[in-house]
């Protein structure tokens, strides 16, 4: 089993064929002793790296419910993969084809997707490796939870062969709907969904999120729900060529990520999240319309005015270098 305490940066966290089927017997448990959780997972040219994942999915410390693959259009060998698995796992694994409009669609599309009889859904990106008992920590957070709620978690960054790098950035800034509004808590590949949350963005409509993460932290948290964020890695996050957001760790990273707040990339994200949730304003509660009315019309004013509106609502990013990144962007007019 993967000891937890025994993480040495620089070396390797575990080998997946050896330790993991150690939870061998805990599989023999009956689903009907658990909770419902189904996995949705999108993929798209995955190959390179998919095994791992299912492996780790497979051998999670409490039963998965079932596997929903979504495919963007891959033409490596992807597909084949999960059909393969699928004769293997003690578990319905279906595989659909995907909206092929961005792994944000994806996602959503698999979340409108989930089974009815589903209690939670667990997100799945197609190139990370889950701790075994990440699945159990969600779900033991989540149980005593009846409204909507996600249940995120730090990271364990690794290099592409899962030696690790660092650890993701722990939240100092409370977890709310003002928060949301300018930056997101967690990744989406850690996050787990229980069925109020299922539900309430089934009933979304929302074509222009561009990071299904992001989208449904600030619709929970606009709705009144709660984001539970564990300072416990769950997730051995993979960093390669081909990752869509990639780490945020370290003064590098986060210097590499600053033109996105002062070069127009930040204004064009809060453009397209407050279209998407003024399209859903229905389903925020009277308090949050009326703090994303403030933070719209902030956009269209002077900048001092901006400033003291967002300090008035305690919208703020995480750590110095954020806040600091957001009166940039502000003063420049890139907000």
């Amino acid at each position: 089993m993967f000891a937890r305490e025994a993480l040495r940066i620089g070396e390797p966290v575990f080998t997946l064929s050896l330790n993991l089927s150690e939870n061998l017997a805990v599989k023999e448990v009956s689903l009907s002793d658990h909770p419902n959780i189904a996995v949705l997972m999108a993929t798209l040219n995955g190959a390179q790296f998919l095994h791992d994942q299912l492996e780790s999915i497979r051998w999670q410390s409490v039963p998965v419910g079932s596997l929903l693959v979504s495919d963007d259009g891959s033409t490596d060998e992807t597909v084949k993969m999960v059909h393969d698995f699928c004769r293997s796992a003690k578990f319905p694994v279906t595989a659909r084809n995907g909206p092929q409009n961005g792994a944000a669609q994806n996602f959503l599309n698999l979340i409108r997707a989930c089974p009815k009889h589903a209690d939670y859904a667990a997100l799945s990106d197609q190139d990370d490796v889950w701790l075994p008992d990440k699945l159990k920590r969600g779900i033991q957070t989540l149980k005593a939870v009846n409204s909507p709620a996600i249940y995120c978690s730090r990271v364990v960054n690794t290099n592409a062969d899962l030696v690790p790098l660092n650890y993701s950035r722990r939240t100092d800034q409370q977890v709310g709907f003002a928060h949301a509004l300018v930056e997101c808590v967690a990744g989406g590949n850690t996050m787990i969904l229980n069925r109020a949350t299922i539900d309430l963005a089934a009933k979304t409509h929302a074509p222009q999120a561009l990071t299904h993460d992001w989208f449904l932290y600030q619709l929970v948290t606009g709705a009144g729900g709660t984001v539970i964020y564990d300072p416990t890695p769950t997730v051995l996050y993979r960093q390669h060529s081909d990752n869509l957001v990639g780490t945020s760790v370290g003064l590098m990273a986060q210097l590499k990520r600053l033109p996105y707040l002062t070069q127009g990339r930040f204004r064009q994200w809060n453009e397209t999240h407050i279209e998407a949730l003024q399209a859903n304003r229905h389903l925020l509660t009277p308090e949050n319309q009326r703090l994303l009315d403030a933070f719209q019309s902030a956009r269209n004013t002077n900048s001092l005015k901006t400033l003291t509106t967002l300090r008035k609502h305690g919208i703020r990013r995480m750590g110095l270098t954020g806040n600091l990144a957001l009166m940039s962007a502000t003063l420049t007019g890139q907000f």
